[in-house]
């Protein structure tokens, strides 16, 4: 996905749409993981959501 012919065609289309995203970009780039929100609900289930800046917080909040 980040490299070789198909980035290649991602970033050409990506920059035919007036985006700026090049080959190096896609390279380069490196995933930041971050451990999920969780959240114990009453029915025994848990719920889980992506961190920040993503909304899941405030929808853990209303699902508890």
């Amino acid at each position: 996905f980040y490299q070789g012919e198909l980035s290649a065609g991602i970033c050409e289309e990506i920059q035919s749409n007036g985006g700026i995203i090049n080959e190096q970009d896609l390279t380069t780039y490196h995933a930041r993981v971050k451990p999920a929100l969780k959240v114990k609900l009453e029915n025994h289930y848990t719920a889980y959501g992506v961190p920040p800046p993503a909304s899941s917080a405030i929808t853990l909040l209303i699902l508890k």
